[in-house]
């Protein structure tokens, strides 16, 4: 038996051990499923560019030279009808596929796409908007999507909830990663009371989101002053440089 002062272990500690690698785990498993999403999301974004639209492209084409062959004016109104309603469908799957994967996120960077998402926002809804792209380099391409996902949920609840007038979006690399601030001059509201709202649920999903790319998210408002949501993400590519 042992002599003099009790031995004592620390019994938190294999539980607080436990508990992390438990979460670090969640946050991989949960990463991936993100990242699979993102690619199913990209997928159908294609097949609906390479398939749908273009077969209701071509569609539309055919009707407007069936119309030019029609002799009454009654056949003529008719082709032109539904010419306009295959025409509507073309632009609705558009503004799906954009929703799927903007084309500007690949094609010309995340300041680009939340900009065409912006001009989106006003042409929707006459509400203004300042974009600060203070980016000196593109983030690789996981961390863009998830940077883009953010700022778009805190975009749509300017839109759906803010009743603002001016939003102000602003990117930034900062300590090894990249951070988005999304401000609005709205209506404001109680974070404590509506955060758990089904309103609000985008709430949750940011930082979430956040918290599984391993960064951060905040938000602050308050009634009659506005919102103001910050999220941070690490660059994954920043490891690597200082280890090479």
């Amino acid at each position: 038996m042992a002599r003099g002062r009790p031995l004592q272990v620390d019994s938190t500690t294999p539980d607080r051990s436990l508990a992390h690698r438990q979460s670090a785990e969640r946050r991989t498993l949960m990463g991936r499923l993100v990242r699979a999403r993102e690619e199913e999301r990209r997928k159908i974004a294609a097949d609906i560019h390479d398939d749908s639209i273009q077969a209701m492209t071509v569609v539309s084409m055919r009707l407007q030279q069936l119309r030019k062959h029609m002799t009454t004016s009654e056949q003529k109104e008719l082709i032109a009808r539904i010419d306009e309603a295959v025409v509507e469908s073309i632009t609705r799957l558009r503004e799906l596929m954009f929703d799927l994967r903007p084309p500007a996120l690949d094609r010309a960077g995340l300041g680009a796409a939340l900009r065409e998402l912006l001009d989106r926002m006003r042409a929707e809804t006459d509400i203004e908007f300042s974009l600060d792209d203070r980016l000196s380099r593109e983030p690789s391409s996981a961390v863009q999507v998830e940077l883009y996902r953010i700022a778009q949920e805190a975009i749509a609840n300017v839109r759906k909830h803010s009743k603002a007038g001016l939003v102000k979006v602003d990117l930034q690399r900062v300590q090894q990663g990249y951070r988005i601030r999304v401000i609005d001059d709205g209506v404001g509201f109680d974070v404590a009371i509506h955060t758990e709202e089904r309103g609000h649920i985008g709430l949750l999903d940011m930082n979430e989101r956040a918290m599984i790319a391993g960064g951060w998210w905040t938000i602050e408002s308050h009634v009659g002053g506005g919102t103001e949501v910050e999220f941070w993400l690490p660059d994954e590519r920043a490891g690597d440089a200082a280890g090479g």
